[in-house]
C-alpha cells in the first residue's frame, strides 16, 4: 500500500481517525523479503508488521506463538483458540532461493503442519508479504469478520 493508498484508506475509514501517527509510520514499515530478527522469541519484521496493521484495522487481540500440537510442538505464529482459527505470515516469497517456507524441505513440512491443524478443525490463514503490501484490508477483513461472527464469504 503505497502513501496515496493509505491517506484514501484513511478517508474512506473515518472511524480510524483518532490513530496517531506513529501507528501510521508502524503501518508502513517495509514489508517484502523481511528476515527473522536475531534476537530469540520476537517475530520477524514482516510478523510485527502483520501485527500493526491487524490492530490498526480493528481485529481482535491473537495469541502469538501458541502451540497447538503437544506431540509435535507446532505453533501457529497467530492465534485464536477459542474461534481455532490461526493465521501464518508466510516471508521469503520474493528471496532469492526461496525462503523457508517455499524451499522443498520447509514448503513439505508446512504442508504436514498445515494438514495435521486442519484435521484438528483448525482454520488456518497463510498472509504473504504481498497480500500486505498490496491490499492489506481486503485480505485481513474478512478473517476480522470470521472472527467476529460474520461466516459470510466476501
Amino acid at each position: 500500500m503505497n502513501d496515496k493508498e493509505l491517506r484514501q484508506w484513511f478517508a474512506d475509514n473515518p472511524s480510524l481517525a483518532e490513530l496517531n501517527t506513529a501507528a501510521i509510520i508502524e503501518l508502513t514499515l517495509p514489508s517484502s523479503s523481511t528476515v527473522r530478527q536475531a534476537t530469540a522469541g520476537q517475530g520477524s519484521q514482516l510478523e510485527e508488521r502483520f501485527a500493526n496493521v491487524w490492530k490498526i484495522l480493528g481485529g481482535p487481540e491473537p495469541e502469538r506463538e501458541l502451540q497447538f500440537h503437544d506431540e509435535r510442538k507446532w505453533r501457529f505464529d497467530f492465534a485464536w483458540p477459542a474461534e481455532k482459527v490461526a493465521i501464518e505470515i508466510e516471508g521469503g516469497t520474493w528471496t532469492q532461493g526461496g525462503g523457508r517456507h517455499n524451499r522443498a524441505a520447509g514448503f513439505a513440512s508446512d504442508c504436514v503442519k498445515y494438514n495435521a491443524a486442519t484435521l484438528a478443525g483448525w482454520k488456518v490463514f497463510r498472509i504473504t508479504s504481498d497480500m500486505l503490501d498490496q491490499d492489506p484490508a481486503g485480505h485481513l477483513e474478512p478473517i476480522i469478520n470470521l472472527l467476529k461472527g460474520d461466516t459470510k464469504c466476501p
